[in-house]
């Protein structure tokens, strides 16, 4: 919030224009409070400020606002979400995608997601769980949450309007297992998306996203997903979905950092700007 207000892109370059007047450092723009804090430990402190944009759209105006009027030390890192599916690409020469779909799947998909898996789950209930699936943990929640995915790729292409707070994972569970009951899910969803069900499932038949594992996962589900699993099925310690976010970003160190690409197109961002981002 900037005084009580929420952000506008207007208010992100007059917030930055005024820490400028006393820092002559480099600006790095982030969508949001987890995204802030996952950068926060990443960043070389005495050479960038980390500005919070309250959302991908203020993030991405801003971005685009700032290379217009020439200014070389602002860059940012947002959340592709279906852009590479549908093929769009914000700002390139001021702004850098997660690897993923979002920085939670970006976790997720990090050895950092490993780290927490050994330290609380139990690793008898894992292999059980493995072997009676066929599927390791997170290739189970990938699955459950490309169901999600689907919808919310439909969602957004078709523009139907859906709150998918409204389709949280938490109310679709199925029997005792750790699966989803997906015609209930796409019985909510037609309802609220006013499509009849004949049509979701000949739109869902159609449904062309390629082969690629977590392009239609989406962070908050999957998160969600994982949480549940390990409460009710392979767990020795509970942990809230924000709590495994938390234990996330904490594991993911350097080295996770490194493997990444959005690292390497930072430091490429940077270079062509002369500015210092990541050490």
């Amino acid at each position: 919030m900037a005084n009580g207000f929420s952000k506008t892109p207007g208010i992100i370059l007059a917030e930055i224009a005024m820490i400028r007047s006393a820092f002559s450092g480099s600006f790095l723009l982030v969508e949001g409070d987890t995204d802030s804090r996952f950068w926060n430990a990443h960043v070389s402190h005495q050479d960038v400020c980390i500005v919070n944009c309250e959302g991908k759209p203020n993030l991405v105006a801003a971005a685009q606002s700032a290379e217009a009027a020439g200014h070389t030390d602002i860059i940012g890192v947002y959340d592709p979400d279906f852009d590479k599916l549908t093929g769009v690409v914000h700002c390139p020469n001021r702004l850098v995608a997660t690897d993923h779909n979002d920085l939670d799947i970006t976790l997720l998909t990090s050895p950092s997601s490993v780290k927490v898996l050994r330290e609380y789950a139990d690793a008898a209930k894992v292999a059980a769980f493995e072997a009676g699936t066929q599927l390791n943990v997170f290739d189970h929640v990938e699955k459950l949450s490309r169901e999600f995915g689907r919808l919310r790729f439909l969602n957004e292409v078709n523009g139907y309007g859906v709150d998918f707070d409204k389709l949280s994972p938490h109310r679709f569970w199925a029997g005792p297992g750790w699966q989803i009951d997906v015609a209930a899910l796409h019985q909510e969803f037609s309802g609220l998306a006013n499509l009849p069900p004949a049509d979701l499932q000949q739109l869902l038949a159609g449904q062309v996203v390629g082969e690629e594992r977590w392009n239609l996962s989406q962070g908050h589900d999957a998160m969600r997903i994982l949480a549940h699993g390990l409460k009710h099925h392979i767990g020795k310690k509970q942990l809230s979905e924000e709590d495994l976010g938390r234990v996330m970003r904490i594991g993911f160190d350097a080295d996770c950092l490194r493997r990444t690409r959005m690292l390497a197109e930072l430091r490429g961002l940077q270079e062509s700007l002369g500015i210092v981002v990541i050490a």
